[in-house]
């Protein structure tokens, strides 16, 4: 990449508060630019105050409103500069997705012809970023197999994915279609596409809805405790990324797409595998790698179609990163040190207000509870969901013997034989300390207070019950949640 340059240009970054963005956000500042960041709301504080402090006081920040849906939105922001970085579209995964058009096509598409509408009216700009994924080179991971040498490359397009086959992918291949389509229409601005992979890496903002950082949260929170399923993803680290995005602005000569990703692929396993090596006694990431003919028959309890598994299981093929390397200058850091980075981002995130969730079982918290809760089925483990746990050991019988950090309130579980008790801490003392087995148990000593989760997976809904008094009152405090990074 270039030396910063000598006079401080103004630049757009869309979605200023996302992964991707804020790190963008923050190496551009380094560089001397002047940025202006879009949001959804200035008077989010918990979302602005964290952006707006990476500014460091030096004044070169500026926050605007904007609307990925409202024409016009994005004027204001984008007259008087130089380059924009249209980065905000949500990516979600197939599990985060309940309305497809309203919550990935909408905002994908919409999005990119309002701000490329906004650079067609700001005369300052000379080049558009698009951050765009590999979702839109190829729908199912069989697809690359067709392609030559079975090898990643930027010369195809995703011609599987539809609406209801991989949204996300379908909506951000018509996007980056479109933005092509608009670019060629014109020759005052330049557009390079960015297409990153998995992106990982440690978060500067304290929330966001990434379907990147949700998986890790399921690899790293437990979800996949009992051993880690087959899948491998195209990686790259976030500040690779956000360096890549700049690069792209500032070389005249970047043209096209650009794939952003390590050249090979990683697994599942092999994440878990970095963060056991340096955290040996976290006991709720996974130590093996479950045998593929197992998730073939299981995988449907857990969400997975036949028809995904069959197309994505056991898959791994090359990745074509050369442009990117060549004419972006970028140097991809070793896959251990983006999970371990993220790993330790992740652990020393701030939880979230237990009152947030203390009170009804409706609600995002009650809901990100049970779709861990509900996936786990009737005879697997249910474990924790938070890595807040210092000491965990299986005992004898097949039960968890779990020790919590005295000053940390973390979910419950119940496990199929026996139960969770917690030995240390404010709960230790109240009532049975949720040691009271499966629910046909405390049925039969009558204890059973109301359900806590009321439309979950029947086999939950049986396990976990609510103890009266203190009991309740308890296992309510416990649904509060870390939030995501």
């Amino acid at each position: 990449m270039s030396q910063p340059p000598g006079n401080a240009e103004t630049v757009l970054v869309t979605g200023g508060t996302g992964f991707v963005a804020s790190h963008l956000v923050s190496q551009l500042l380094d560089r001397g630019y002047t940025v202006r960041a879009s949001v959804r709301s200035l008077a989010n504080e918990a979302k602005t105050g964290p952006l707006r402090r990476l500014d460091g006081g030096r004044g070169r920040l500026e926050l605007f409103e904007a609307d990925l849906l409202a024409p016009g939105s994005f004027d204001a922001a984008a007259d008087g500069c130089a380059y924009v970085f249209h980065v905000a579209s949500p990516f979600l995964l197939p599990e985060q997705i309940k309305h497809t058009g309203s919550d990935v096509i909408k905002p994908a598409v919409e999005g990119t012809r309002n701000v490329i509408a906004a650079v067609e009216r700001a005369p300052s700009v000379r080049r558009l970023v698009l951050t765009s994924t590999v979702g839109a080179i190829f729908g199912d991971y069989i697809d690359v197999l067709s392609m030559e040498n079975q090898t990643l490359s930027e010369r195809y397009f995703n011609t599987t994915s539809t609406p209801e086959n991989n949204p996300y992918h379908y909506a951000k291949t018509i996007a980056e279609r479109e933005a092509w389509e608009l670019a060629k229409a014109q020759d005052r601005w330049s557009l390079v596409t960015v297409n990153p992979g998995l992106i990982l890496g440690p978060t500067l903002l304290p929330a966001s809805d990434s379907g990147s950082l949700f998986l890790m949260n399921e690899l790293m929170a437990g979800y996949f405790f009992y051993g880690a399923p087959g899948f491998s993803f195209t990686f790259a680290d976030v500040r690779d990324v956000a360096a890549a995005h700049i690069a792209a602005a500032e070389n005249p000569a970047a043209s096209g797409r650009y794939i952003l990703a390590r050249p090979e692929m990683v697994s599942m396993h092999e994440m878990a595998r970095i963060i056991r090596s340096e955290y040996p006694g976290k006991l709720l990431i996974p130590r093996h790698r479950v045998p593929d003919a197992a998730v073939r028959v299981l995988g449907p309890r857990f969400g997975l179609t036949p028809d995904y598994i069959a197309k994505h299981l056991g898959i791994r093929f090359a990745v074509d990163n050369s442009r990117s390397v060549a004419e972006l200058g970028v140097a991809y850091r070793p896959v251990r040190q983006t999970m371990l980075d993220h790993y330790e981002s992740w652990r020393g995130a701030v939880p979230a207000p237990l009152s947030a969730h203390a009170e009804a079982v409706e609600g995002d918290g009650a809901d990100h509870v049970r779709k861990r809760v509900s996936a786990v089925g009737p005879t697997a483990w249910a474990v924790p969901l938070d890595d807040r746990v210092d000491h965990a050991e299986h005992q004898p019988g097949g039960d968890l013997r779990v020790d919590v950090r005295t000053d940390v309130a973390v979910p419950f579980c119940l496990l199929d034989q026996g139960g969770y008790q917690l030995v240390e801490g404010p709960a230790a003392g109240q009532g049975r300390a949720l040691d009271v087995g499966v629910a046909a148990d405390a049925q039969q000593q009558g204890d059973v207070g109301q359900p806590v989760f009321e439309h979950g997976h029947r086999a939950a809904d049986e396990q976990f019950q609510a103890l009266d008094g203190r009991g309740v009152e308890f296992l309510r405090a416990l649904r509060g949640l870390r939030p995501a990074v």
